[in-house]
């Protein structure tokens, strides 16, 4: 990550919903993202997110994350982390 990265202490990591897909997930980073393969690509600013349960980390910008209250937060754990089908 570039020297503008934000890496959450664990203690303080959230659990967000991602808008633009309805995944749920715990938000690991939010940083400034240079694509390797992209030579000379400007950065852009990712948000990334763990999976609730495993599975694969996804990126997001920042803009698409709502943080979960408490409610739903309990919501989301009594449905067991399920996946939105697509």
């Amino acid at each position: 990550m570039s020297s503008r990265s934000y890496r959450l202490p664990r203690k303080d990591r959230r659990l967000v919903r991602d808008e633009a897909t309805g995944r749920v997930g715990e938000l690991q980073a939010i940083c400034d993202y240079h694509e390797p393969s992209r030579i000379g690509a400007t950065a852009r600013r990712l948000a990334f997110i763990r999976p609730l349960g495993g599975g694969r980390e996804w990126t997001t910008t920042p803009d698409y994350l709502t943080a979960l209250t408490p409610e739903e937060y309990q919501r989301e754990a009594e449905q067991g982390w399920e996946e939105p089908v697509n």
